[in-house]
């Protein structure tokens, strides 16, 4: 093998290695990229779990009592219907049994009721306007209770885009198997530059050289 043919060889050799050392490194950059993204996630998880932490913590403050409220407007709507009355919700109805209780009106209302309404309440376990009145009074959400609510409520709507960054934070990191293949593609990409087209265009050029040889 002479100087000439070991020189053209090294040469090959090094711009092989050149596309295996590119190839490389674009594999290794995709985990510092998926390391970012993930960094990224943790911290966008950090958030969402502090969010929805305090969102839990602000609900423990009033959740009772707007149970209580959603089953005796239940109890209510299932023996009478409020369909076409003005405390057709629940939010209505304890809207006004927290005025009656407030202005004591609520043994006038409960004297004033038919039987039925009595004998309802009385089946939910209230004997007289008084103990049903200390039921309205243990149920109605202090000011405190209702800036709770209504933060809550922010914060519901900042978990939401919250997590729907999240989704898209996971939709970038790139897979393993993906990682493979893209590097896989890369190297034959460069492969086909290096190797395919040169000897192409050198192949080309030699040609042409040929021809004006032969012109002459």
């Amino acid at each position: 093998m002479n100087l000439k043919t070991k020189k053209l060889l090294a040469r090959e050799f090094l711009i092989l290695m050149s596309a295996v050392i590119l190839t490389l490194l674009f594999f290794c950059s995709i985990y510092i990229y998926n390391y970012s993204k993930h960094y990224q996630l943790n911290r966008l998880n950090n958030v969402i779990f502090l969010n929805s932490f305090r969102a839990d913590s602000l609900k423990k403050t009033y959740d009772t009592k707007l149970n209580n409220q959603e089953s005796y407007f239940n109890s209510v709507t299932s023996e009478f219907d409020l369909t076409k009355s003005e405390y057709n919700t629940s939010d209505k109805l304890w809207e006004r049994l927290a005025f009656l209780a407030k202005t004591d009106s609520i043994k006038n209302r409960w004297d004033e009721q038919n039987g039925n309404f009595r004998t309802f309440h009385i089946k939910l376990g209230y004997n007289n306007p008084i103990s049903f009145k200390k039921f309205i009074e243990s149920n109605i959400l202090t000011n405190q209770e209702i800036t709770n609510y209504n933060k809550r409520i922010d914060i519901n709507k900042l978990l939401i885009q919250l997590n729907q960054q999240r989704n898209i934070k996971e939709t970038e990191i790139i897979s393993h198997q993906n990682q493979l293949d893209y590097s896989v593609n890369l190297l034959i990409i460069l492969l086909v530059i290096l190797f395919g087209i040169r000897c192409l265009v050198y192949i080309i050029i030699k040609s042409v050289k040929i021809l004006k040889q032969q012109s002459e």
